[in-house]
């Protein structure tokens, strides 16, 4: 078992299909494959339903998905306190927003942001108000763009008519 196997593992969750884990993680679709299939041989059990629509946990999956995102935020968390100490910040932020969102407010808010946070990657995924609330309680994504976000620990970063 590899730190990335796990990585793949997660991203294939996150974005729902092998082809947009992929592009996230900059690897060949064939990639994420092998690494899901040797993660899986390893472990002796199946961790995805594989559809036309796309992927789903199976109930193996679901069990260790917690797991592995702990050991995740654990990686993560040691490479940025290697970073302050060489004083530079690196990581990544998830953001759940809705598609007129994605298109007019973020490519903005993200430029400014990787001027000063150029190692920080942002991966955007695109859902209904619905799947963005869902996703911030299941940590799926770290910020969810929200029209009325009271049952989270919210900051207004925009006003929209």
């Amino acid at each position: 078992m590899s730190l990335l196997q796990y990585e793949v593992f997660y991203t294939v969750y996150k974005c729902g299909s092998f082809t947009r884990a992929a592009e996230e993680l900059h690897l060949s679709q064939s990639a994420v494959s092998h690494a899901v299939k040797a993660l899986e041989n390893e472990l002796g059990l199946s961790l995805f339903i594989r559809n036309k629509a796309g992927v789903q946990l199976t109930k193996f999956g679901e069990k260790i998905l917690p797991n592995a995102m702990q050991l995740l935020k654990l990686t993560r968390s040691i490479r940025e306190l290697a970073s302050q100490e060489n004083d530079m910040v690196v990581g990544n932020i998830s953001i759940g927003s809705f598609p007129s969102a994605s298109f007019e407010i973020l490519p903005r808010l993200i430029k400014r942001f990787h001027r000063v946070y150029p190692n920080v990657t942002v991966s955007i995924l695109e859902g209904r108000y619905d799947d963005i609330r869902q996703w911030v309680h299941s940590g799926r994504v770290d910020i969810g763009l929200l029209d009325n976000p009271e049952e989270f620990e919210n900051v207004a970063s925009f006003r929209d008519e």
